[in-house]
């Protein structure tokens, strides 16, 4: 990755990888692990960086973060450095302690609980844990309700809002939605931006991309009330139910459904859906951003998107 990509860029998340070099460990003991997290900790203290996620291993780690005051360099750099210098004078080390310096991965907002997934995920995708509530030193505990001493200083609540607004309820929800994904691939190789995203005009021309020409406002083909109406005749569902906070699978799959019809179709603006389907618009986001990738994979999804939608309206 270019240097100059990680130069000034504020208010957007991370998710954070580094490890040691070949001879050395990053933490050897468990107080190791302590000194990490209470310099991570104190980077939020000083309102320096929020910290959604991490997941910490002998020999390496991982963090989703999102820079305030400071670029993310000057924030990692500073973090790591104090560790090496730490480590090295514990055990009568010289020299460098990571290897290399750390990647990171730009992400757009709405995919926050993803990240924070893969990296709850990263010890059992290994194979050194059977379960992501097993590593003691990950952010998983705290996101499940579990006695976890860093959960005080931890952001959780973009993440299990997501989910649902009663937090026991979105904490289960979260747990279900990371096992759901125990086998899928890893993203370590993944791109610095997670596709389908449309970024802001700021990130745009940081990033020195191209911008996206405003589209010309497009008039809906359908009203919501309309698309609302044959979503829960097709998914035998009441509009009661479809609103509600339940997570119910032909539920999710209505709500999907009915947001990328919208989205795509044009002329819908996510607020409304977020009012029609009591949610927020962040939520209406990875209704769509899930919708789109079902319709590249997924046959059944297809088949009811083509049944709500006449085959001529298809983009």
């Amino acid at each position: 990755m270019a240097r100059s990509y990680r130069k000034k860029l504020q208010g957007y998340p991370y998710l954070i990888f580094a490890q040691s070099v070949a001879e050395r460990a990053l933490f050897e003991e468990e107080t190791d692990f302590h000194l990490y997290l209470q310099a991570l900790e104190q980077k939020v203290r000083e309102e320096h960086l929020q910290v959604f996620g991490f997941c910490l291993q002998n020999n390496s780690l991982r963090l989703v973060v999102q820079p305030n005051k400071r670029a993310l360099a000057p924030n990692i750099q500073s973090l790591h450095g104090r560790h090496t210098r730490l480590m090295n004078r514990k055990y009568g080390h010289r020299g460098a302690l990571f290897a290399g310096r750390f990647r990171s991965i730009l992400f757009a907002p709405f995919h926050l609980a993803e990240a924070v997934r893969e990296v709850h995920l990263y010890p059992v995708r290994t194979g050194k844990f059977r379960s992501t509530i097993a590593p003691r030193f990950s952010s998983h505990r705290a996101y499940v309700n579990q006695d976890h001493p860093w959960r005080h200083w931890l952001n959780l609540q973009p993440v299990l809002a997501q989910f649902n607004e009663s937090v026991p309820v979105a904490q289960k929800a979260f747990s279900r939605f990371v096992e759901s994904a125990a086998l899928d691939t890893d993203l370590a190789d993944m791109t610095e931006v997670i596709p389908g995203v449309h970024l802001p005009a700021d990130l745009v021309n940081f990033l020195g991309l191209d911008a996206p020409k405003s589209p010309s406002p497009q008039r809906a083909l359908f009203s919501l009330d309309s698309l609302l109406e044959e979503t829960c005749l097709l998914l035998q569902v009441s509009s009661t139910t479809l609103t509600s906070a339940s997570r119910h699978g032909r539920l999710v799959m209505a709500r999907r459904l009915l947001v990328t019809a919208a989205l795509r179709t044009g002329g819908h603006r996510r607020s409304d859906l977020a009012r029609l389907l009591n949610r927020n618009k962040s939520q209406i986001s990875r209704l769509y951003a899930q919708g789109e990738e079902d319709l590249q994979r997924d046959e059944v999804f297809q088949e009811l998107y083509n049944a709500l939608v006449p085959e001529t309206l298809h983009t």
